[in-house]
């Protein structure tokens, strides 16, 4: 069982053996609050930290009321609740670990929300996270593919619920501007991806940039990148060698992300919309958008649309993600030979 596995466990244990606890409880933004019982108490002033990834150990407890602190294990004899294997820490004592509790918020409330993971998982409201396990699969895609692409397990407690789900940080270079979390089960009548608040999508919406731009583009010198709308569109493409870039709308292409694929040593841009009007619309205004640019520009951008076929019987429509590889592999060979392009090692 790797370090990712051990976590997970120590986290579903604690989150079910608090559930067990009588008395009121509570949730703060990164802690599940139950009543302490290490003093009179009839409010939930004890705080479980409940965070994967981040200083604080997963399931330190601090009470605010009698100020009794410690590991997981301490408070599980207490409540002769079940214990959970050591979890590593930069921090080594109470005292430390303590003192990071007090300065967490106040130094998250400060810093640029978009510019640190820490801080941009902030703003989804403190959930666990931590990087995604190389042996496990996120909706057919495997492991290793997600973890390259930044991919992250995010553990979001409720005092009474909880839930795991894949999130895709949006990174441009240093720099974290959003992201898009992937629930791993689909539930009727809730979409199966939700971005963090904000318009940053319009304008920095390039997912997975910097995976694409360095370990594709600039290892393999290629020059040019394929845009598609979605998550799940751009990880086929790379599957297969393929550089692709999700722009996240059919409208939400910029001169801003004109300017970041140039960055990374785009000459040539290709699209390959769905097939719906959607589709027709992420191809226009991505041609149109390199139009602009051209007509001031001394360094012309080539531009070319890839359009999947229209699918026959009931199928309403393809795109990237699962139209069959044959039509894939027939744009491959045009590449290959038509524009002499080459493909990066794909991720299996």
């Amino acid at each position: 069982m790797d370090n990712v596995d051990k976590l997970k466990d120590s986290y579903t244990i604690i989150f079910d053996e608090l559930q067990r606890v009588e008395g009121p409880k509570g949730s703060t933004a990164d802690a599940i609050q139950i009543v302490c019982p290490f003093h009179a108490d009839t409010d939930p002033s004890l705080g479980v930290f409940m965070g994967i990834g981040m200083d604080i150990p997963l399931g330190f407890f601090h009470c605010f009321g009698c100020g009794e602190k410690g590991h997981w294990n301490i408070l599980a004899d207490k409540l002769n609740l079940k214990k959970i294997s050591a979890v590593s820490s930069k921090l080594k004592t109470t005292k430390e670990i303590s003192g990071k509790v007090e300065k967490l918020k106040a130094k998250l409330a400060i810093i640029d929300s978009t510019t640190k993971l820490s801080t941009l998982m902030h703003s989804l409201g403190d959930p666990a996270y931590y990087p995604w396990s190389e042996d496990v699969e996120w909706r057919g895609y495997s492991g290793k593919l997600i973890r390259a692409v930044g991919g992250l397990y995010l553990f979001e407690h409720h005092h009474s619920k909880r839930e795991l789900a894949c999130f895709f940080p949006n990174q441009i270079g240093p720099r974290y501007y959003g992201g898009q979390k992937a629930f791993v089960n689909k539930v009727k009548g809730r979409p199966s991806y939700m971005g963090t608040k904000g318009d940053w999508a319009h304008d920095y919406g390039l997912f997975p940039y910097n995976y694409v731009a360095d370990k594709m583009m600039k290892k393999h010198k290629l020059k040019y990148v394929v845009l598609v709308e979605g998550v799940r569109d751009a990880l086929r493409l790379i599957t297969l060698g393929i550089p692709a870039l999700a722009i996240l709308g059919a409208k939400q292409f910029t001169k801003e992300k004109l300017r970041f694929l140039i960055k990374a040593g785009a000459r040539h841009i290709f699209t390959m919309p769905d097939t719906d009007t959607g589709g027709k619309t992420m191809k226009n205004t991505v041609r149109d958008v390199i139009r602009a640019y051209n007509e001031t520009s001394p360094k012309p951008i080539k531009f070319n649309n890839l359009p999947l076929p229209k699918p026959k019987g009931k199928r309403k429509k393809y795109d990237p993600d699962d139209v069959p590889e044959k039509y894939i592999r027939e744009y491959m060979e045009i590449m290959k030979d038509e524009f002499k392009f080459k493909f990066a090692k794909p991720i299996n």
